[in-house]
C-alpha cells in the first residue's frame, strides 16, 4: 500500500474494472483483496468498487467494506476507511472528487503508523488535485503537517506541496492556452467576415470611405490576432 505520485485518473479504474463483469471473476480478485499482513490493497479496492458500480451491486460492497471496517482497528480500518470512501466518489461524480471526504478524515483519525496516515493524506490530496481546488489542497497539506515527525514523511509532504504547485502551474497554462485558442479562433472568423465584406463592398462598387473603413477595422483585427502568443 505504499503510495506514490503520478494520480491515477479515477477512470483508469473504471476500464480496469470492464473485465469483471461476472460474480466469478469479481471473486478472483476478492481472493487477493488483502495482502499477507491483513491490509486492503487500495489499487484492487477501487477496480472493484468500479466493477460492483457497473453491475449494480455497489450496496451490497458498501455492506461488505463497513463490515471491515467495523471488524478492524488501527492501520487496517485506516485502509478500508479510505476503500470506502471511493465509493462516495464513483456514486456523486459530478458532485465533486472530495464526495468521500470524511471517510478520508476518518481514516487519518484511526491511521496509527505515519506511513498510513501519509497514505490517507496522499488520498486526499489525489482528489484535491482531480477537483482542481488548488489552495484547499495546500491549506489542507499545511494542517496536517504537525502529525508527522519523521524526516521521511516531512519530506514526502514536501514533495506533495511540489507535486501540487506543479499541477497548478500546469493546469493554469492549459487554461491560458485554451483561452488563447477561443480567442484566436474568435478573430480568424472575425477576420474573415471583414474580408468578405472588404470583396463585396469593391465588387459592388461601395464608397471608397467605406471600404477603407472596413480595411482599417481589418488591419486591428489583424495586429491583435499577430499578438497572441507574445
Amino acid at each position: 500500500n505504499k503510495q506514490c505520485f503520478g494520480f491515477r485518473h479515477k477512470l483508469d479504474y473504471r476500464y480496469l474494472a470492464a473485465p469483471l463483469g461476472t460474480d466469478e471473476t469479481r471473486q478472483v480478485v476478492r481472493e487477493v483483496l488483502v495482502d499477507d499482513q491483513g491490509l486492503v490493497r487500495l489499487d484492487a479496492a477501487k477496480v472493484l468498487t468500479w466493477a460492483y458500480f457497473v453491475a449494480g451491486q455497489l450496496d451490497d460492497w458498501e455492506s461488505f467494506l463497513e463490515t471491515e471496517i467495523a471488524g478492524s482497528e488501527g492501520d487496517a480500518e485506516a485502509l478500508w476507511l479510505l476503500a470506502r470512501s471511493h465509493c462516495e466518489e464513483v456514486k456523486y461524480p459530478s458532485t465533486s472528487p472530495l464526495a468521500g471526504r470524511r471517510w478520508i478524515e476518518s481514516a487519518l483519525d484511526r491511521a496509527e503508523s505515519e506511513e498510513t496516515k501519509l497514505a490517507c493524506v496522499v488520498w486526499c490530496m489525489e482528489r484535491f488535485e482531480n477537483a482542481r481546488y488548488f489552495d484547499q489542497g495546500a491549506e489542507y497539506l499545511a494542517s496536517v503537517e504537525e502529525d508527522f515527525e519523521s524526516a521521511e514523511s516531512k519530506r514526502m509532504l514536501a514533495a506533495l506541496d511540489v507535486h501540487l504547485g506543479r499541477t497548478r502551474t500546469s493546469q493554469e497554462i492549459y487554461n491560458d492556452r485554451k483561452k488563447e485558442r477561443e480567442v484566436g479562433y474568435r478573430l480568424a472568423q472575425r477576420i474573415q467576415t471583414l474580408e468578405d465584406r472588404i470583396a463585396r463592398a469593391e465588387a459592388g462598387n461601395r464608397p471608397a470611405y467605406e471600404i477603407d473603413k472596413l480595411k482599417t477595422m481589418l488591419t486591428r483585427v489583424q495586429q491583435e490576432q499577430a499578438s497572441l502568443g507574445r
